[in-house]
Formats: C-alpha cells, structure tokens, sequence
C-alpha cells in the first residue's frame, strides 16, 4: 500500500463528526488509500503511536481540524492538553510544521476560530499564520468542493503531473481525439487571428452527456504538446477548471463573489485570504498562484468554466459572466503574459430543463461581444470511432479493429461520455495485454 498522501490530524472531542463526513469524501474523491484517518487508517495491531507518526511525516497535506477552539487546545480546570509535549494532536502539528514537504492547512468549520500564536507552545504557533479553509456545515456541498480542488491542484503540482489530463495511455493513444474536428479547426482559426494580448473567450455548449471537458482535455493534450513529444515547444501549458456553485441571492453581487471564489480554489488560492473578492482582478489572482506566477509571454493558460443548467439562473447567471469578461479580467494584457483561453462550458439537459438552450444561444449572440461561440458538441457516430482506430493502427491491427466495431460499437451515434469510457477501457486491455 503506498503512503496516504492527506493526512487528517483532530482532537476527537472537538471534531469527530465532522472528520467522520470529510475523512468520507476525500477518500471517495481521492481513493480511500489516500486519506489517513485513523478510525480506518489503524488496523488490529498496528502500534498506533508508530503508524501515526509515519503517516505524518509522508503526508504531502496535512489538514488540522478545528470545530471548536477551547475544545481543540483541550482546555482542562486547570491545564491544557497541547501544553503537554506527549499530546497527540500537538505532535502531529509539531511534525507537520517541520516537515518542509508536507503542506500544513487548518480546515475551520462553522464560526470556529484559529488560536492566537501566543495562545499555542512555541514549536507550534505558525499555525495561525497559514491559509485555512472555511467549512459551513449548512453548505457542505459548497464549501467542501473548494477545499478539494484545492487538494487536487497542490498534490499534482507536486508530482509535477497536469490537474486536467491524466492517462495511463502511451502518448499516442488517447481517447481524447475522436471526433470534435469542427470545434477544433474554429479554436484554431479564431487562436491565430485573434491578437495574442488579450484574454479570449469560448463558449461550449451541447447535451450534458457530450463530454465538454474531454474537449478541454482535448486542447490541453494538444496545445501541451503531449501528443508530439519528440518535438521540443519551448512553453508550458497550464489547464485548470472550476464550476459555477450557486444560483445567486439577494445580493446581485453573490453569484460574482461565487465565480471568483470557485476560480481562486482552482488556482490553489484560499479565496478567503483575497477578500474582498470583488475588488481583485484576474491578473492578481494569477500572479499569486502557484500554478500560473511562472507563466509568461509565449506560454499558455487554459480556463475551464463549467456551468451547468441545474444552477442556472436566468437573470443572474449570464450578468455574472458578462461581469467576469468585461471587469474582472483584462481587456488588454501585461506585456509579459501568457496567451490565455477561457472555456464557458454550458451543459443543457431539454428534459430537466426545457428551452435553456435557446435562452443561452440568445444572450451568445446578442449580449456576449468578446465571446466566441463554438459549433454545438452534438452525437458521436460510428464513423468517427472507425477514424480514431485507423489512426490508432501502430497500437490496433485491422483484425482488432473490426473486432471492436463489431463488438463495441454496433449502433450509429453515441453521447461522447460514452465513446470515452468505452476508448478508455479499449487502451487499458492494449496495455495490459503489452504488459503480460
């Protein structure tokens, strides 16, 4: 078993619950392998003082909970439990501090509070200097999303792989490249004619099951250079994405607090440490990241923003956006700055949701001047399938190929989630039959 990459360090009088319901979704986000949390960390005769220590020290993410702070620092008649050197809590911190590997982040749920540096031993009292998250336990689903993207963007960070596109495909197979040729021949005619010293904008929309940020994946895969490697770019490419999470309020001004909130936590960026939001820019926000501060003129950063029509909000949601283009991101960039590609993903779903594509294509078109709208991502049909095996033909003989059409793809169209997962499971039995 490889070494849990999150370990999650709390005082069980003060957090239990609250770990119980976040130790559950990192490791349905992550792979319960990666999450250390010692209700299902330690086993049956494990030395627990041993396995906690190792599990510390090997973590790349340390995150210290904290639901209560009298609770936390373990506040007695007359004593407290992190004033004790052998108190656990205490020692986790103390070894998570001294690691310069690990990344330290206090998750403080409801109105909790960090406690004050004089308030803490010595070897611990930088923890109120870190960045922390907010978790309101009446928005869960909102809060926690954040925090994870964050997670995932710093742990591929550090193994140096892209947060966007992650295969175990050689280079040359992908099941990225079936089809989508008409969206690809417009973002590269619209990318070479347009000037390179502005941000550009893209709308992508289609049926929900049409795999939009395959396509995403698509570009990146491309633009990367990942399907040449031979050939040396000279540029880097960075890809991040985020959700549009809520439907406005009472304030016109909430759903624009809320783009830039999910844009921070896809930049690894604490959006509570960048208050107020709405009087930072889009070039701020780049130049603290420790995903997009390096890039510069000749690299490239590609955005992908997917709205989906169950947050939907007719009268704020398109104003938000509007706001996002024409205000917070620049109309002409620094001079050393990367080309940069925002993707506005519109999922529809006519069934749930009826007549929210016309609605859509009718703000494109009459109200979003620096957007440029892409052909609808519609029905994958066998025929592309058979082009993506024919171009395939150095790892799929003709004999395979047949075989697969014949076996795999006997309809005519198909949604594009489903082409993936069928292409992916294709290249994983390739590879697994290379490996035997």
């Amino acid at each position: 078993m490889s070494q849990p990459a999150i370990f999650i360090s709390y005082r069980r009088n003060d957090a239990l619950t609250q770990t119980r319901s976040l130790a559950g979704e990192l490791a349905d986000e992550f792979g319960k392998d990666s999450v250390f949390y010692d209700n299902t960390s330690l086993n049956p005769g494990d030395s627990w003082p041993d396995k906690l220590k190792k599990g510390v020290e090997g973590a790349q993410i340390v995150l210290v909970l904290i639901a209560n702070k009298t609770k936390w620092l373990g506040m007695g008649d007359e004593t407290r439990r992190i004033d004790d050197p052998d108190d656990w809590v205490r020692q986790e911190v103390e070894t998570a501090l001294a690691n310069s590997a690990s990344l330290v982040i206090p998750v403080l749920f409801n109105d909790a509070q960090l406690p004050s540096a004089n308030a803490l031993p010595a070897s611990i009292k930088n923890l109120p200097n870190l960045q922390f998250f907010n978790i309101d336990e009446k928005q869960w689903d909102r809060d926690i999303s954040p925090l994870k993207v964050f997670i995932k963007n710093q742990l591929n960070h550090n193994t140096g792989v892209s947060s966007q596109v992650q295969t175990d495909s050689p280079p040359r197979i992908t099941p990225l490249t079936c089809d989508r040729e008409e969206q690809r021949n417009m973002f590269d005619d619209t990318r070479l004619n347009a000037p390179k010293n502005q941000p550009r904008f893209h709308y992508l929309y289609g049926f929900e099951l049409q795999g939009h940020k395959t396509f995403f994946k698509r570009l990146e895969y491309e633009i990367s250079g990942k399907n040449q490697p031979e050939i040396n770019l000279n540029r880097k490419t960075q890809a991040v994405e985020f959700m549009l999470t809520g439907e406005g309020g009472a304030r016109p001004e909430a759903l624009r607090e809320r783009f830039v909130r999910d844009l921070c936590a896809s930049l690894s960026l604490v959006p509570d440490h960048f208050h107020p939001l709405l009087d930072k820019n889009l070039m701020q926000l780049l130049s603290a990241s420790p995903l997009t501060k390096d890039l510069k003129q000749g690299d490239c950063l590609l955005v992908f923003a997917h709205i989906s029509h169950w947050f939907w909000n007719a009268m704020q949601t398109p104003a938000a956006a509007l706001w996002f283009i024409e205000h917070f991101c620049p109309q002409v960039l620094p001079p050393d700055s990367p080309e940069i590609f925002f993707f506005f993903s519109f999922d529809f779903n006519e069934n749930e949701n009826p007549g929210v594509k016309d609605e859509i294509e009718r703000i494109v078109r009459t109200e979003a001047k620096y957007v440029k709208a892409l052909p609808e991502l519609g029905m994958v049909n066998r025929r592309h399938v058979g082009q993506w095996l024919v171009s395939n033909e150095n790892y799929i003989s003709p004999v395979l190929r047949e075989k697969i059409l014949k076996e795999k793809f006997t309809g005519q169209e198909y949604y594009m989630d489903d082409v993936t997962d069928r292409l992916k499971k294709i290249i994983n039995q390739h590879l697994n039959s290379l490996s035997t």
